[in-house]
């Protein structure tokens, strides 16, 4: 996120825009702090389900290399 805001601002045309840099924006830049919580919660529900499932996915986080 940081590095997208300080290098390009989210680019020309928004090329180089992040989720985390829309939420962001909708907060701070346009005001809609509820709309960018609900979508910053709904960012948090999918990691924690993705996380989730890598971690079911990876026997546990455990690697067996034999």
């Amino acid at each position: 996120f940081d590095l997208v805001y300080v290098m390009t601002g989210g680019g020309p045309a928004n090329s180089t825009s992040l989720v985390i840099f829309y939420i962001y924006q909708q907060a701070f830049a346009y005001g809609n702090f509820g709309y960018a919580a609900a979508m910053a919660s709904f960012l948090v529900v999918v990691l924690v389900l993705l996380t989730a499932v890598l971690f079911k996915l990876t026997k546990g986080g455990r690697f067996d290399f034999d």
